[in-house]
């Protein structure tokens, strides 16, 4: 994937899909593919109080139910060549690595960010009437 295919991938990504503000999500992704849970706040568990009166010695902890208390959920939103420099970054900083592993995973998200992406096709320009009738015939030709 170029440069040109990347920019219009994410211009479609930005027109065709949903908007992030709506789901709860932040409107700057990362870009990791992961966003901070919005019930929980990225804490994994809230306080709860059950008492009428907001007794503070009858609260206690409760999980959260959308990220099931790991305080991130997946936003579907991961830029590959973000992940391609973190991988390969990681391959270059013998400390942070697993020999062979690291080459493997680079390697699956390179292929996944330079597979061939196929964009639609755009539409023929429109004619004017006037003109159609000319072009007819070279069109049943082709």
């Amino acid at each position: 994937m170029n440069r040109a295919q990347y920019l219009a991938d994410r211009a479609w990504t930005r027109q065709h899909r949903a908007d992030r503000g709506a789901q709860g999500l932040p409107h700057h992704p990362d870009g990791s593919g992961w966003a901070t849970c919005p019930e929980c706040g990225g804490d994994g568990s809230f306080v709860r109080n059950d008492s009428a009166i907001g007794d503070p010695q009858q609260e206690y902890d409760v999980h959260c139910h959308l990220c099931a208390g790991e305080g991130e959920i997946p936003d579907g939103h991961e830029d590959l060549l973000h992940a391609m420099r973190r991988h390969r970054m990681q391959m270059r900083q013998s400390w942070r690595r697993t020999p062979g592993f690291s080459a493997m995973v680079y390697r699956r998200t390179r292929e996944r960010a330079m597979k061939r992406v196929t964009l639609p096709r755009p539409a023929p320009p429109a004619v004017h009437p006037l003109f159609a009738s000319l072009i007819e015939p070279y069109r049943r030709a082709a």
